[in-house]
């Protein structure tokens, strides 16, 4: 096996899962594809002290974006039961999530329209 090939492998090892790596046959050097976000904080919601003595549960449904850095924005509650008793503790939390940013061809990218449920479970 060629000198070239075997560190194009020892590279795909040391890299690991995280990336997916690409080889054109041509090129000497590995090229990222995709890399798609993963959740390195998750920060877990408040349950309300009025929701808890009532003995309420429920969740919240929230739209968000993730920034090229990786920050929560744009959170929107798109779906809550029962409305409105969890929504602001749902939105707190998902605002200190944290994600790897998203990279398609070596260039990090904002990701838009994602989704997550929250439940709320005394």
């Amino acid at each position: 096996m060629k000198k070239s090939k075997l560190a194009f492998i020892a590279l795909a090892a040391v890299v690991g899962s995280n990336l997916a790596v690409a080889y054109d046959g041509e090129s000497r050097e590995p090229s990222a594809q995709s890399i798609a976000p993963q959740p390195i904080v998750r920060i877990d919601p408040m349950y309300p002290m009025d929701a808890a003595r009532k003995g309420l549960e429920g969740y919240v449904t929230l739209t968000f974006n993730i920034s090229r850095i990786g920050a929560v924005e744009d959170v929107v509650v798109v779906e809550s039961s029962p409305q409105g008793v969890f929504d602001k503790e749902a939105k707190r939390a998902l605002l200190k999530w944290r994600y790897s940013p998203k990279i398609i061809d070596g260039q990090v990218v904002k990701q838009t329209n994602q989704k997550t449920r929250l439940d709320f479970k005394l």
